[in-house]
């Protein structure tokens, strides 16, 4: 009878270190700090998305900052660590979430012409001559933009 307890305990603890939670795209998590807008390995991994902007009107040199500092985020995104500026990739996928109007909500004036700042959000994708790529979410402009211009800051995370 011992023999069969510890066979079935050393069984059910080998289940549990190898069952993993799985995510869902386009749902929101707040043990992962936000919106998951990419997963792979069946869910087991992915990216999530900020809840909320990081920064409004920052530069380049400190978006990186802004985008990691806790007190940038809400509750959820405070707990967990790892937050980073987007790649290419990713701020297209943070475009077609916004498009479809699912959560995260941006802050977002549509029919707005401003310059920097007000629609656009950094990335860490840049070209060769050192501008950065920038996606404006109201009107769906892609462009690339100097180090030196101020737009706003939405973090990502892997999980």
């Amino acid at each position: 009878m011992k023999k069969l307890f510890l066979s079935t305990l050393l069984l059910l603890l080998t289940l549990s270190a190898f069952s993993q939670e799985t995510y869902q795209v386009n749902t929101y998590y707040a043990d992962l700090g936000g919106y998951v807008i990419k997963v792979y390995d069946k869910g087991a991994h992915g990216t999530v998305v900020a809840m909320q902007d990081q920064a409004s009107g920052a530069w380049f040199w400190n978006a990186q900052t802004k985008a990691s500092n806790p007190d940038n985020h809400d509750k959820a995104g405070q707990v967990v660590t790892g937050w980073r500026l987007p790649t290419f990739e990713e701020l297209t996928l943070m475009h077609t979430v916004y498009k479809n109007g699912n959560a995260p909500q941006f802050n977002i004036s549509e029919g707005s012409d401003q310059t920097e700042s007000g629609n656009s959000y950094w990335s860490i994708t840049a070209k060769q001559d050192g501008s950065i790529f920038m996606w404006d979410f109201a009107d769906g402009a892609q462009f690339y933009a100097p180090k030196k211009a101020r737009y706003n800051v939405r973090a990502v995370r892997d999980f």
